[in-house]
């Protein structure tokens, strides 16, 4: 019989395992980054039109396979936590995917589906198959679930995280488990909104410049995966 938890415990899955949205800007030359350069979660940044930026961080984790100290070691990397293993509140929103529990024997169709090898949970064809094929598919599935990119785990690369198709997939199981060998590694995401209206206007008619980091993050380096900027016009809620 499938308790509450299961349930809690599917939607959080289904959440964190598949995709999420990535967003980076351009950088001061080149293409490597400490975290502090990604820009933290500095809420208040000044604008160029003399108001405030809005500025959010998400860290992507691969998968952990149990190894509390090489996962701790990854948090502290990316600045998910302290030296003191608190919370640091540098970063917004942490994710972590990766190889999940069986369904139990109540499981409806649709949640066997979505466990399943061809399911969006369980597909390893984004990392495996042939680049120039993935990439042929992958603007149709962005399209069909209103992201920009995926985001997934599962599948281990063991040296580094890899983004393909442009970026528009990018796999982030290295293998940080001592039991694979792996490198240690994350993913941060940076994405913010500054004004690019001059004047105060009507909100759907507010013009913004969303800028967007991608980035994945070592031990001793942190390489630029993504960047891209783009105006957008709407009322995004930011102030």
């Amino acid at each position: 019989m499938s308790t509450p938890y299961h349930r809690y415990l599917f939607v959080f899955v289904l959440c964190a395992s598949v995709y999420f949205l990535i967003l980076y800007t351009p950088d001061k030359g080149g293409n490597l980054f400490t975290v502090e350069d990604l820009g933290g979660t500095e809420m208040a940044q000044e604008g160029r039109l003399g108001q405030q930026n809005y500025t959010r961080t998400i860290v992507g984790i691969g998968d952990l396979h149990g190894d509390l100290p090489n996962a701790l070691k990854v948090l502290k990397m990316t600045n998910v936590i302290d030296d003191d293993n608190n919370w640091s509140g540098k970063v917004d929103f942490l994710v972590q995917t990766g190889d999940i529990i069986g369904l139990p024997a109540s499981a409806t169709v649709a949640e066997q589906y979505l466990y399943d090898g061809n399911g969006p949970l369980w597909y390893r064809g984004w990392a495996t198959e042939n680049e120039n094929e993935a990439c042929k598919k992958i603007d149709d599935v962005l399209k069909r679930t209103g992201t920009r990119r995926l985001v997934m785990g599962h599948t281990p690369t063991f040296t580094n995280v890899v983004s393909r198709c442009n970026g528009k997939v990018i796999i982030i199981d290295t293998g940080i488990s001592h039991a694979y060998g792996g490198v240690l590694s994350g993913l941060s995401i940076t994405y913010s909104l500054s004004p690019a209206t001059p004047e105060p206007m009507a909100k759907h008619q507010q013009r913004w410049v969303e800028t967007e980091k991608v980035a994945a993050v070592y031990e001793q380096t942190t390489k630029v995966l993504v960047e891209e900027t783009r105006e957008l016009v709407g009322d995004y809620g930011v102030y």
